[in-house]
């Protein structure tokens, strides 16, 4: 890709259920691994977009997941390469010293030198949780339909062992 990128959007074949809205997640890294997302997801009919700035050309990535309308989770992962035009990085923040101070009859403790300002974090990802809350989701979810299947199971197999006289009563 060489136009300027500030977003990147996705169509899939059918419309994103809305009411697992929280188990949709659009994330694109950097050649670094670092987030360039710079905004949650929205979906518009079939298509999900999140808005990115670009601060680096090379390989970039994109993961997302998204439920179908029939209730499952997709997801995947894909790559592109990006050569176009970069956003301008925000200058690093700057230490300022504070000025000597004169000392007075008020002043009991001498300035402090250190820096007045903290580090800004790196944005992490937040599909990751997504995923597996969604797993967890489908994982409790299915275990109560196997073991129901193991139970009419169980009875089918009594039902067959009993004979045809004794099946009067075992509904299956």
């Amino acid at each position: 890709m060489t136009s300027e990128l500030a977003a990147v959007t996705l169509t899939f074949s059918e419309t994103p259920l809305a009411e697992f809205a929280n188990a949709i997640a659009l994330n694109v890294t950097g050649p670094t691994g670092a987030s360039v997302t710079t905004g949650d997801p929205t979906a518009d009919g079939t298509t999900l977009t999140v808005p990115v700035e670009i601060t680096e050309q090379g390989q970039h990535t994109v993961t997302w997941q998204s439920v179908s309308s029939d209730g499952h989770t997709i997801s995947g992962t894909y790559a592109f390469s990006y050569a176009g035009p970069l956003a301008a990085p925000e200058p690093a923040p700057t230490a300022t010293v504070p000025a000597a101070v004169a000392p007075s009859a008020e002043a009991t403790e001498p300035a402090s030198s250190a820096p007045t300002h903290s580090p800004t974090e790196e944005p992490t990802s937040n599909v990751v949780p997504w995923i597996a809350g969604v797993t967890a989701f489908v994982a409790l979810m299915l275990i109560p339909l196997i073991v129901v299947r193991v139970l009419r199971a169980r009875r089918r197999r009594r039902a067959e062992a009993a004979g045809p006289e004794d099946t009067e009563g075992i509904e299956e």
